[in-house]
């Protein structure tokens, strides 16, 4: 539920080993910094809105302001 490491982890992809609810991963996500920041809020936001979860809504503005960082 951190919206900036989340926004950042599509910006600049992941690589090595994560830990989702105790399970272990280790595989590599390219960056997907080319998508249209109202595209990545959308895809963020529906990831945190649906099956259940009752995440935050992520704006294009986040998005950009994650892009500076």
């Amino acid at each position: 539920n951190d919206k900036p490491k989340v926004i950042a982890s599509i910006l600049q992809g992941i690589s090595g080993k994560l830990v989702v609810n105790g399970v272990e991963y280790n595989n590599v996500m390219p960056a997907m910094s080319h998508i249209a920041d109202g595209d990545i809020a959308h895809i963020v936001s529906y990831v945190y809105q649906a099956w259940g979860n009752t995440g935050p809504t992520v704006s294009a503005a986040d998005v950009a302001a994650a892009r500076k960082t």
